[in-house]
């Protein structure tokens, strides 16, 4: 019967290891070339280094097989171990490394399969294939799959697979997909998947997809899907899409979308998509569509379409579209369209029992100057002066008014310069132009009012009051 020369090799390589210390190599003529005191013994087919190692040798160039590795220097060739690896803070193990337990050595390249782990306390590169984990003190370069982690400390450079993580003190780049999660140190480029989360306390640059979210500790760059969120403390430039936001403690631009809300701290450029809310700490450029409200801390410009409100504490201009308000608390230009306003309270007395009082007040559309056309279907309130045309469906109010105002109701200004239309046209000051209403009511009139009773302050007595037309000039 004959016996298989691997299973004679296994059978030789386990009496060694049983073998008191001392090592010994037979060369081609037979001598023996030398010892030294080492954990196991070996027998070794060698020349020159060249061969076949039966044992635990320290240096050997070809095939290697041993029961347990232990102070190992360097194999170049194929090493196989039966079982957990000794102390091996010096070796360097190339080519094809197997273990039953696994692999160990400084420094590791080529091809390294372990049934548990995969351990290199320097540097692990090339193909490494763990059941369990695949352990690096410093780089990883290369591809690695593990069915639960694979750890560096320090850059992890090529194609990761884990089932559950991939973490390192490093930077990961390249292509990294975590069952659970991709924890990176430093920063992340590449492509990455984490089924929960990839975490990075740097930079991400490339595309990173969360199961529940993308957590970054510095700026994003290119493209990211989190289940739920995009939580960046830096800027974010691409695409961000979050199942219920996407939050930057920097600026955003680029495409973002939602289900909840986007919001920036700085400036927002692009396009903004949010389920309820776009919110920028600063200003706000592009489009921007949401469910509810659009709201920046600096200028609004582009294209902005809400369902309730869009507001802004300096300039908005473009082209706005809200389903309820629009707010400035400087200057609009451009096209604005609101439907049914807000409602705002303010305390005017003390807060006690007695002084206690609370002001309604609606608005629609609101600004400190407004132009070019604007158009609300309850209440448009301009500060100081309406450039253009302004339409509501109840009331105008304007210090100025240079062009045309219709509204269904009332239409109030200090200065009339062109036309208005509405059930009461008040002018407190002067009218230049004509005026068509049930009442019109000017201080001092430059033009025409025409309708039921017509007011002119400043015509002489009998003529100050007439009905149909009044004309003053």
């Amino acid at each position: 019967m004959k016996r298989s020369p691997l299973l004679l090799l296994i059978f030789l390589s386990l009496v060694l290891s049983a073998v008191p210390a001392g090592s010994i190599e037979i060369e081609q003529n037979g001598d023996r070339t030398g010892e030294y005191d080492s954990p196991k013994s070996s027998l070794d087919l060698a020349v020159n280094g060249y061969g076949i190692s039966l044992g635990n040798s320290r240096n050997i160039r070809g095939i290697r097989l041993n029961f347990k590795d232990s102070y190992v220097e360097e194999v170049i060739g194929i090493n196989l171990t039966l079982w957990k690896p000794g102390e091996n803070p010096d070796a360097v193990i190339k080519g094809l490394a197997f273990g039953l337990y696994g692999p160990s050595a400084c420094k590791l390249s080529g091809i390294s399969l372990g049934l548990l782990s995969i351990e290199a306390e320097c540097t692990m590169s090339g193909i490494s294939l763990a059941g369990l984990a695949a352990v690096s003190g410093g780089r990883i370069d290369g591809i690695s799959v593990s069915g639960l982690a694979t750890v560096a400390g320090d850059d992890v450079n090529g194609i990761t697979i884990s089932g559950l993580a991939t973490v390192t003190d490093g930077n990961l780049n390249g292509i990294s997909i975590g069952g659970l999660a991709n924890v990176v140190d430093g920063s992340l480029n590449g492509i990455s998947y984490g089924g929960l989360a990839n975490v990075t306390d740097s930079d991400i640059s490339g595309a990173a997809a969360g199961g529940l979210a993308n957590v970054v500790g510095g700026s994003m760059e290119g493209i990211a899907i989190g289940g739920l969120a995009n939580v960046i403390d830096g800027d974010m430039e691409g695409i961000a899409i979050g199942g219920l936001a996407n939050v930057s403690s920097g600026g955003t631009s680029g495409i973002t979308v939602g289900g909840l809300a986007n919001v920036s701290e700085t400036a927002h450029s692009g396009i903004s998509i949010a389920g309820l809310a776009n919110v920028s700490g600063g200003s706000m450029e592009g489009i921007a569509v949401s469910g509810i409200a659009n709201v920046a801390g600096d200028d609004i410009s582009g294209l902005s379409i809400s369902g309730l409100f869009t507001g802004s504490d300096e300039n908005i201009s473009g082209i706005h579209i809200s389903g309820g308000s629009i707010v400035t608390e400087s200057d609009f230009v451009g096209i604005g369209v609101g439907a049914i306003g807000g409602l705002s309270t303010e305390n005017s007395g003390e807060n006690d029992s007695k002084n206690y009082e609370l002001n309604f007040q609606v608005f629609g559309f609101k600004a400190r100057n407004a132009g070019i056309v604007v158009v609300h279907g309850i209440d448009i309130n301009i500060a100081n002066r309406l450039v253009g045309l302004g339409i509501s469906g109840i009331d105008i109010r304007s210090g100025e008014i240079t062009g045309g105002a219709v509204s269904g109701i009332f239409t109030r200004t200090d200065l009339l310069s062109g036309f208005s239309a509405s059930c009461v046209n008040w002018v407190e000051g002067e009218q230049k132009g004509f005026s068509i209403g049930v009442v019109n009511y000017a201080e001092i009139l430059q033009g025409i009012q025409i309708g039921f009773i017509n007011i002119a302050k400043n015509n002489p007595e009998g003529f100050r009051v007439l009905p149909l037309v009044n004309a003053h000039f």
